[in-house]
């Protein structure tokens, strides 16, 4: 497994669990992005995030609707909690 390193970008990739989405996750996370494949479908997000962490990437899935309020603001909490951001000069993080 890669280890998170505190300047890795984020990408959150809604409809990761098939098609395009699932390519787009693939190719982010091979980029050296850590990804919240957001889906419906827990099996499929699943089987993406697996395979993505065979071949040393970070993903974690996300099974959420995103057309409702509640489930796109849990959709961006869960790839805001994926960074662990400090900055000593302002005396905030965003965890």
């Amino acid at each position: 497994m890669t280890n998170v390193t505190l300047d890795q970008p984020v990408a959150l990739v809604t409809g990761g669990g098939s098609g395009i989405g699932a390519a787009t996750v693939r190719l982010l996370a091979a980029s050296g992005y850590q990804v919240v494949v957001v889906d419906l479908d827990a099996a499929r997000a699943h089987q993406v995030v697996q395979s993505v962490q065979h071949a040393g990437g970070i993903a974690v899935v996300a099974v959420l609707d995103i057309a409702t309020v509640a489930g796109a603001e849990a959709s961006v909490a869960k790839c805001a909690a994926r960074r662990a951001v400090y900055d000593p000069a302002r005396g905030i993080s965003d965890r």
